[in-house]
C-alpha cells in the first residue's frame, strides 16, 4: 500500500501593482477561508407558506488569505506594510499541492510580533475575489 501525501505548506509569490514578483517562500501556517457570497431570501410565503427562505441571490466570491511567516535578520523580500498603508492591489500566486492558484486583492492588515524567547513573526491578512487555477 502507497504511503498518501498531504499538502503541508503553501509556497507564495507576490507583487503589487507595477511591481515585480518576489518569492515569500514556503509558509507553513497559512489559512485561506473561501465564501460564495451568496444570501438567503426569507419571505412570508418561504419554507411553504410558514415564511422563512424562499430562495437565494447569487453573490461575488471572497477569498481570505492569513499567514504567519518568519521576518528574516537580512530583511524583508516584499513590505507588506508599505504596499497596504499605499492602497496598492496585490496578486498571489500560491502553490496548494499540484494545484497553482492566482489570487488578486488588497492587504487588510499585518500585525507583527516580536520577543525574546520566540522568532520574530509577521502576520498578513489579504481579502482577494474567487480564485483563479492557473499553470
Amino acid at each position: 500500500m502507497a504511503l498518501v501525501k498531504y499538502v503541508s505548506k503553501m509556497e507564495v509569490h507576490l507583487k503589487a501593482d507595477g511591481g515585480t514578483l518576489s518569492y515569500e517562500g514556503d509558509i507553513f501556517r497559512v489559512r485561506i477561508s473561501h465564501s460564495s457570497g451568496d444570501q438567503a431570501v426569507e419571505t412570508f410565503g418561504g419554507n411553504r407558506g410558514k415564511g422563512g427562505i424562499s430562495g437565494f441571490t447569487d453573490g461575488s466570491g471572497r477569498s481570505e488569505i492569513t499567514f504567519d511567516k518568519a521576518i528574516p535578520r537580512a530583511g524583508r523580500t516584499f513590505d507588506m506594510l508599505g504596499t497596504m498603508f499605499a492602497h496598492k492591489d496585490v496578486t498571489l500566486y500560491g502553490q496548494v499541492g499540484l494545484e497553482r492558484r492566482k489570487y488578486e486583492g488588497r492587504i487588510m492588515s499585518v500585525d507583527e510580533d516580536f520577543g525574546l524567547n520566540n522568532p520574530s513573526a509577521e502576520n498578513t491578512k489579504i481579502v482577494c475575489g474567487e480564485p483563479e487555477t492557473v499553470s
